[in-house]
């Protein structure tokens, strides 16, 4: 498994709209920083998993100075925003958005990528368990080369 990640910076306004009382309800702007996580099990013909110009290119013309709200049919929370990236960027499993030193979003896409990929990992070690049984321990071949 081959991975990446692109670390960009963006400057955007946004305002929440919130069930309770907060001053992020009034307009506001973040220096943004976006990291884009990529895995794929092979690379494409340049040599490549995804193409980091593409990645910079689809985040920075979406959200840089930008104001979010106009962008996204949902609440533009760091959460929303992290979703919106990873659904449009190839190969992206996890995104992490951070408005402020302290504070990060994560895109509640990735664990439900992370339960399917663990319920594979753990489907493919039973099946190796089983050939090993069958087969014994020092006759075992691997099917597949993992890199990682």
């Amino acid at each position: 498994m081959y991975y990446v990640e692109k670390r960009i910076t963006i400057s955007a306004a946004h305002n929440l709209h919130l069930s309770y009382e907060s001053k992020c309800e009034t307009l506001h702007g973040h220096n943004f920083v976006v990291t884009v996580y990529c895995k794929s099990a092979t690379l494409n013909e340049d040599g490549m998993l995804t193409d980091f110009t593409h990645i910079k290119r689809i985040v920075k013309e979406t959200f840089d100075h930008k104001y979010i709200n106009e962008v996204l049919t949902v609440n533009p929370s760091s959460e929303n925003i992290a979703r919106w990236i990873c659904d449009h960027v190839e190969n992206c499993y996890k995104v992490s958005v951070q408005e402020s030193e302290k504070g990060c979003g994560l895109d509640v896409v990735e664990v439900n990528k992370l339960l399917r990929q663990f319920e594979m990992t753990r489907k493919m070690m039973r099946q190796m368990s089983q050939m090993t049984g069958r087969m014994g321990r020092r006759g075992m071949k691997l099917p597949f080369m993992y890199r990682d």
